[in-house]
């Protein structure tokens, strides 16, 4: 369970640092 909520986590923080790309 824990490594499901980092890898969740992880893909969150990609998926918002490719919004913020977009963005730009």
């Amino acid at each position: 369970n824990d490594k499901t909520v980092g890898i969740l986590s992880k893909y969150i923080m990609w998926k918002n640092n490719i919004k913020d790309d977009e963005v730009k």
